[in-house]
C-alpha cells in the first residue's frame, strides 16, 4: 500500500483458509472452510446473521482458536501475536475512542501506545482516505455515528496495512455515511490494499466488493466474482398498466420463478422462460408492458443459492 509496505513480488494470497472449522459448545460456527483471497481483491463475507462470519474473522486475526483447520496470511500461519499480523488493519467491533479528545490525538494516542513513532504510523495517508477534514481537530464526542466510523478504519489504516479487514462496516449507517464508507473502501483498493470485509447487506456488497463468498450456518455455500455469482439469477423488472392481471398472467406461466411487487412495478426472476415470452404473454393477454429492465442482482442470486442449500 506504500513505500514501506512489506509487500513483496511472489508474495502468498493475503488470506488462505483451508478446511476450517469452529465449534462453540454443540454449535458448530464454521463448517470446513476452504477459501482463498487473492492479492488486491476487494472480497466481501456474505451471509445472514448468525453465518459464521465474525467468527471467521476473529480467527483470521488470532483472537478466536480454529476447532480444526488452519488460517493463513501471506503464506503464514495464523498464531495469536504473530508478527504478521502488522500488515493487517482491522476493525471488528463498533470503534471506541476517548471522547474528550480529538480525533487526531486519539490516532496519535493509539499508535504510541503500540510503542511506535508517528513518523512510521502513515497518519497523513490515513486522513486522506478518511477525508475528516478539519473535524479531525474536533472532540470525538461532537462526531457522528459515520464519522466514528470513518474515524476507526482511518485508525485501521495507521501503518499502511496490505490488508484491510473490516466487520459489517455500514451497519448502523444512514444512506449518506453508507456510500462515505463505501468510496473510502474503493480508495483504499484503488492505493493497493487488499480488503476483507463481512455484510449481510447485499446491494452494499454489489457495489463495492470485487468477489465474495456466501456463508449460510458456518458453510460456503458459493464463491466467485461478483459477475459471476450474479449471472446466476436473471430477473426483470416490469412496468404494466394493469400489475394484478400481469401478475395473474405471470403466475401461469411455466419456468417464472419468484415473484415480487416493486411499486410502481414489479420482478420476477427468470427460469427456463425467455424475457421475450413473458413479455409477448402479458401482451396478448391485454396488459399494456412500459418498461421491461432485465437485472442481474446478488440479491437474487444469494436468494437462489441459500434455497437450494436447504433443500
Amino acid at each position: 500500500m506504500n513505500e514501506g509496505s512489506l509487500l513483496t513480488a511472489g508474495d502468498s494470497a493475503p488470506i488462505r483458509f483451508t478446511r476450517l472449522s469452529k465449534r462453540f459448545g454443540e454449535t458448530l460456527a464454521v463448517d470446513g472452510l476452504a477459501l482463498t483471497v487473492e492479492r488486491g481483491q476487494v472480497f466481501g463475507l456474505l451471509g445472514p446473521n448468525g453465518a459464521g462470519k465474525t467468527t471467521v474473522l476473529r480467527i483470521l486475526l488470532g483472537l478466536v482458536h480454529p476447532t480444526a483447520g488452519e488460517a493463513w496470511l501471506f503464506g503464514e500461519r495464523v498464531r495469536s501475536g504473530h508478527p504478521m499480523l502488522r500488515r493487517v488493519g482491522a476493525l471488528i467491533e463498533r470503534p471506541a475512542f476517548v471522547p474528550h479528545l480529538s480525533g487526531l490525538a486519539n490516532l496519535e494516542f493509539y499508535w504510541r501506545a503500540g510503542g511506535q513513532e508517528i513518523s512510521d504510523s502513515h497518519i497523513d495517508e490515513a486522513l486522506d482516505l478518511a477525508r475528516l477534514g478539519n473535524a479531525i481537530h474536533r472532540k470525538v464526542r461532537t462526531y457522528s455515528t459515520g464519522m466514528l466510523q470513518r474515524l476507526g478504519i482511518a485508525q485501521a489504516l495507521l501503518g499502511g496495512p496490505d490488508l484491510l479487514v473490516l466487520d459489517e462496516p455500514t451497519v448502523g449507517l444512514d444512506p449518506e455515511e453508507m456510500r462515505e464508507i463505501r468510496n473510502l473502501v474503493r480508495d483504499v483498493a484503488t492505493r493497493g490494499a487488499t480488503v476483507f470485509l463481512s455484510s449481510h447487506i447485499l446491494a452494499e456488497v454489489e457495489q463495492v466488493c470485487t468477489h465474495a463468498a456466501v456463508l449460510d450456518r458456518g458453510h460456503l455455500v458459493a464463491v466467485g466474482s461478483i459477475s459471476d455469482l450474479t449471472g446466476s439469477a436473471d430477473s426483470v423488472y416490469l412496468e404494466v398498466d394493469d400489475a394484478e392481471k400481469a401478475i395473474h398472467v405471470l403466475e401461469g406461466i411455466a419456468g417464472v420463478g419468484r415473484l415480487v411487487r416493486e411499486t410502481p412495478g414489479l420482478s420476477l426472476e427468470l427460469g427456463r422462460v425467455e424475457r421475450k415470452a413473458v413479455v409477448a404473454a402479458l401482451v396478448q393477454a391485454g396488459v399494456g408492458v412500459e418498461t421491461v429492465t432485465s437485472r442481474h442482482r446478488l440479491e437474487d442470486a444469494f436468494l437462489q443459492m441459500l434455497e437450494a442449500e436447504e433443500r
